[in-house]
């Protein structure tokens, strides 16, 4: 068993490399603005983060256009303000009965909100939209085929009594 949670936790972390929109490599000194925007812009058109590609070039512009300075709580408020018409679209379209629509618009403010706490949710802000972000993806969720699974392992921690995962098994799989 410990062998299985560590090639889950390898993976997780070459998920979140995969993914991240901006270089994790050590720099001598810290970016400017105009670099992280130039880089963010350069990821977008190469292609980068498979989840860039749910976004779209003019507002990823849009947002880089607002970001006057690398505060996070900026950050996370500009992308999460265009990942929230997008979970409004969603929330009606799974109204209307519009389930397959629903799911494409609740992927694309999914990739909003990531955007908006990356790379980690260490200001308000951030955490606001990491919030956002678990929302629209349990939203999703309701869909998933096989079924998500919320599971909660007791643990008293500094953030509280439980740690939370999220399981999905293969059809078949009991163990």
């Amino acid at each position: 068993m410990k062998h299985r949670c560590s090639s889950r936790l390898m993976f997780v972390i070459a998920v979140a490399v995969i993914l991240s929109p901006l270089r994790l490599a050590a720099q001598d000194r810290e970016r400017t603005l105009e670099e992280v925007k130039q880089e963010i812009l350069d990821r977008f058109q190469n292609g980068g983060a498979p989840m860039n590609r749910l976004m779209k070039l003019e507002e990823v512009k849009q947002v880089l256009s607002h970001m006057t300075s690398l505060d996070r709580d900026l950050w996370a408020r500009e992308w999460s303000a265009v990942g929230e018409p997008y979970e409004k679209k969603a929330d009606e379209l799974v109204k209307a009965g519009k389930t397959k629509e629903a799911l494409e618009a609740y992927a694309v403010a999914f990739a909003y909100y990531r955007a908006a706490r990356y790379p980690v949710d260490n200001s308000p802000g951030k955490k606001e939209a990491y919030r956002k972000y678990v929302r629209v993806f349990l939203a999703q969720a309701k869909y998933f085929d096989p079924p998500l699974e919320r599971v909660a392992i007791p643990f008293e921690g500094p953030r509280g009594k439980e740690i939370v995962g999220y399981l999905r098994l293969p059809k078949g799989v009991t163990k």
